[in-house]
């Protein structure tokens, strides 16, 4: 499959990367495909790219909130079901708010920079923002089970 080259915006200083919004643990976001990276197609040149993607918000912190942060950590979704992969999160469309039944990769977590996230679709499920914590515990090596 052929990537599109869909260029990415560009900022002009560090005062342009300032942003006032709110943003939540376990939001649902768009943003510019082009800026997500997802190795093992990208790198084999087997990624349709599209003009945005689906992100839900993984970090948990008080810096989400925080005008002069710039950074926050999302995970992309894909609705291919049958690459299930460890770590990966089903979310369902009548639970989380999600278009259609999809996967959150979430190793393929990685930092964005807010502004770059430009519409919000809504918010998953508590039980799932529950499941990222447990992945997110698994991914450093401790057994949620064990605490």
């Amino acid at each position: 499959m052929a990537s599109t080259n869909y260029s990415s915006p560009q900022f002009l200083s560090k005062d342009d990367l300032i942003d006032e919004r709110t943003f939540n643990f376990g939001e649902i976001w768009k943003i510019r495909d082009c800026l997500i990276s997802i190795p093992d197609a990208d790198r084999i040149n087997s990624r349709n790219e599209h003009f945005c993607r689906t992100v839900v918000i993984v970090d948990n912190n008080k810096q989400n909130s925080n005008k002069f942060s710039p950074i926050i950590t999302v995970a992309p979704l894909s609705h291919r079901l049958d690459c299930m992969r460890e770590f990966d999160i089903p979310l369902s469309k009548e639970k989380d708010g999600v278009k259609e039944d999809c996967l959150l990769r979430m190793s393929l977590a990685q930092p964005v920079l807010k502004k770059d996230l430009y519409e919000r679709i809504g918010e998953i499920h508590d039980d799932s923002k529950d499941e990222i914590i447990d992945v997110l515990l698994q991914k450093i090596g401790i057994n949620p089970e064990n605490l």
